[in-house]
C-alpha cells in the first residue's frame, strides 16, 4: 500500500478543500508531503496518505469553522461560558470592557483596559492564546525603559501602533529616505520590508531606488489602507488634525 501511495501522481486533484500544487522530497507516514493550495487561499504541506484517506481535508480552516459554528452550544450543554463571551474577563493585565465593531480576520476586536491604566484593542483570539498581555508596558519593563517613544498613550490593535503606521515620516536613521526601504551593503541592491500586526514581511530586492519605493507603497496600501480607513470611521476623534484639514 505504501509503494502504491509513494508512486501516484495527484498533481491538481482536489481532495476536500484542497488541490494537490507540488510534491515535496520530505516523507511522512511512509509517503511524499505535498504542497497544497487551500480553497480559502492558505498553503499547506500534508502527505500523500493523509489525503487519499480523508485525514486532512483543509488547512485547517473548516475545522476552525466547524467549531466556530458549534462553540457556543457546546459550551451551553456543558455550562460552560461561550469562548467568544468575554466581557469582563482578564487576560494577564487586561480586562475586557466592550466589544467592537472591528474585526481582526475574522476575529472579534475588544476593547482592553490594561493594568496601568492605558487602553488598546486586541483580538479575541490574542487574547484566548496570550499573544497579548498588555497595552506594551510589559515590553517596555523588560528592557524598552529608555525609549520614550515607547511609553506614550499608543493606540494598539494586535500589536499595531496606528500612529506609527499613519505617520509618514521616514525615520531620521534611514538613508534611502523611503519607508521600510533600506540599502543592503553586501548585495548592493535596496531591500523592502513591511511589518504588519507584529509580523514582518519581506517584499524583494531591487536594484532600482524607485522600484522599491513602489512595491513598498504598494504594500502599503494593501496592508495599512483598509485597516485606516476602517479604525479612523469607527475612531474619528483620533484621525490626525493635517487629515481633518485643522
Amino acid at each position: 500500500m505504501g509503494c502504491f501511495f509513494e508512486m501516484k501522481d495527484i498533481q491538481g486533484q482536489r481532495f476536500g478543500r484542497l488541490t494537490a500544487v507540488e510534491r515535496t522530497d520530505q516523507k511522512k507516514d511512509a509517503t511524499y508531503i505535498w504542497e497544497c493550495k487551500c480553497d480559502c487561499g492558505n498553503t499547506h504541506f500534508t502527505s500523500l496518505h493523509n489525503l487519499t484517506t480523508g485525514g486532512t481535508k483543509s488547512c485547517g480552516c473548516l475545522r476552525a469553522e466547524l467549531m466556530s459554528e458549534t462553540g457556543r452550544k457546546y459550551g451551553s450543554r456543558h455550562g460552560k461560558k461561550s469562548a467568544k463571551n468575554i466581557l469582563g474577563q482578564r487576560f494577564s493585565r487586561l480586562v475586557v470592557v466592550e466589544k467592537t465593531a472591528l474585526r481582526a480576520g475574522k476575529n472579534v476586536v475588544w476593547k482592553c483596559k490594561c493594568d496601568c491604566g492605558e487602553l488598546c484593542y486586541v483580538s479575541g483570539y490574542n487574547l484566548r492564546h496570550s499573544f497579548t498581555r498588555s497595552c506594551g508596558c510589559m515590553r517596555v519593563e523588560a528592557g524598552m525603559k529608555n525609549i520614550p517613544a515607547l511609553q506614550e498613550s499608543r493606540p494598539l490593535i494586535d500589536g499595531t501602533d496606528v500612529r506609527m503606521i499613519s505617520d509618514m515620516t521616514v525615520r531620521s536613521d534611514n538613508k534611502t529616505g523611503v519607508r521600510g526601504v533600506s540599502w543592503d551593503k553586501n548585495r548592493q541592491c535596496y531591500r523592502a520590508m513591511i511589518t504588519f500586526k507584529g509580523k514582518s514581511y519581506y517584499l524583494g530586492r531591487f536594484s532600482d531606488l524607485e522600484k522599491a519605493k513602489e512595491i513598498r507603497l504598494i504594500a502599503e496600501e494593501k496592508m495599512f489602507g483598509e485597516f485606516l480607513d476602517w479604525y479612523y470611521e469607527e475612531f474619528p476623534e483620533r484621525l490626525p488634525k493635517r487629515n481633518r484639514g485643522e
